[in-house]
Formats: C-alpha cells, structure tokens, sequence
C-alpha cells in the first residue's frame, strides 16, 4: 500500500525547472538539496512536478495573504525560532526496534499467514471478524481505520 505515483504541484518556476534538469543548481547547498530529491524521487515509479500559474492558485494567494494580515484583536507578538544547523546537516536517527515475544498480535499473524485451524467454528468466526479489521504489509501489522490512515499496531513496550 505504498504509493506509486506521485504529481506534485508547486507555486515556483525555479523548483520544478531545477529537479527536470533546465536550471543548473548555483550554490552548494542547492545542490544537497538536489541529489537529496533525486533519493527520495528514486522511490516513485512515476513522478511528476508542474509548475501552477499564479491565475490557477488564486485560492492558495488569498490563504497566504490572509495569514499576513494583522488582527488588533490578536496579539501582536511575533514567535522567532533560529534554526543553529540547516535541514540538510541534521543528523539522521534510525530507529532501532528489537524482537518482540509473542504478544497480542502474534495470534492474528499467525492465523492470517497460515490459516486459522481452530477446531471450535464459533472461534474462529470471531477471530476471522477481527482478522478483518487489520492488514500486514511488509511483515508490520496496521488497524484499517474509516476515517483516517491506517494505524500501526505496536507491542507492549
């Protein structure tokens, strides 16, 4: 369930010209940038950046500008954070998850990858029903879930 395609619509001629090659990346950290996009893009089958005329994104202009506008209700106090390192020097963090022991999900792993072989039929409806509810993709089990993305299911920690 990992997305394949991706069509990403950006408000400035100079991002979509410089990731399909027409612009050349001036500084050295445009260039980071860059060969970091080239990672991510590496992972879409079909990928797509189009530019949107300023008469198209009318509606994203109103929302930007209406954000600037000063209120004298609100209070006019402006929140500063600098930032000590660029996004691109930030250190990565992998997160390292070990083993677990058998745990409430080990039972509808099991039934749904081997087969359920309960003997009592009542049981295994109920088992069956709440199989239903969850989906495996790639070994971690999610909650499917109507109103938002799935969930991952996590252990006892």
């Amino acid at each position: 369930m990992k997305v394949q395609a991706l069509k990403v619509k950006v408000d400035s001629k100079l991002v979509p010209c410089q990731v399909n090659g027409e612009f050349v990346a001036s500084s050295e950290g445009m260039e980071k940038y860059l060969t970091e996009e080239k990672e991510h893009t590496a992972l879409f089958k079909k990928l797509s950046i189009e530019n949107i005329p300023r008469n198209q994104n009318q509606k994203a202009n109103v929302l930007s500008k209406l954000a600037s506008v000063s209120f004298n209700h609100l209070t006019k106090e402006v929140l500063v954070e600098v930032l000590d390192a660029k996004s691109m020097d930030a250190q990565e963090i992998n997160m390292i998850v070990g083993e677990e022991e058998d745990n409430w999900m080990t039972l509808y792993i099991k039934c749904s990858e081997e087969g359920l072989g309960l003997r009592d039929e009542n049981e295994a409806r109920t088992l069956r029903m709440k199989i239903s509810q969850y989906v495996i993709e790639e070994g971690v089990m999610f909650k499917k879930s109507y109103l938002s993305r799935m969930l991952r299911c996590v252990g006892p920690l």
